[in-house]
């Protein structure tokens, strides 16, 4: 590892070990299992410190705001699928302990799109009237003919506010 981490490409490393040793057979490995075990080090160096450090900053963000995600094929995807959402919620099962927001639809061939998801601080009414505001401007403004639900009455309310909706079902 403090070979590789001055720069020294694997199959390098592997030579000079062939080297040192005088033989591939009294290395004890082959090159990919040299390059498997940097790549895993590599990852649980990342693990380890960037993820967790991002995971920290992120939940202290998220007890202030939403983390709210879609990206351009979500949109277009929503542009010719969204005439019906779903609307639903994980209570609590990711290992950050937060509600975590999934805002769906079907294709045309009966395949689930994912439209955006979001990250909540909790549950309230106006935590989901602000998603939804959020949806509607990243969407275009473009509403939805019918909304799907789990049944949640701070999601239920969320949507009848929104007055864009024509039908919603809860």
């Amino acid at each position: 590892m403090a070979m590789r981490n001055v720069g020294v490409k694997t199959s390098q490393i592997m030579d000079y070990m062939v080297n040192q040793s005088r033989s591939y057979e009294n290395v004890g490995f082959i090159c990919t299992d040299l390059h498997n075990h940097i790549q895993a080090e590599c990852r649980a160096e990342v693990e380890d410190g960037d993820v967790q450090g991002a995971v920290v900053y992120l939940c202290a963000k998220l007890d202030v705001d939403t983390l709210f995600f879609t990206n351009s094929k979500s949109r277009v995807d929503y542009a010719k699928f969204g005439d019906v959402l779903i609307f639903d919620s994980t209570y609590k099962t990711n290992a950050y302990k937060k509600p975590f927001v999934m805002l769906v639809g079907v294709t045309n061939h009966f395949r689930t799109t994912i439209f955006a998801c979001v990250l909540l601080a909790n549950e309230t009414i106006d935590t989901y009237t602000g998603v939804l505001k959020t949806f509607m401007k990243a969407m275009g403004n473009k509403a939805s003919v019918f909304v799907l639900t789990d049944g949640d009455k701070a999601m239920q309310e969320a949507i009848k506010r929104d007055s864009r909706r024509k039908k919603s079902i809860m």
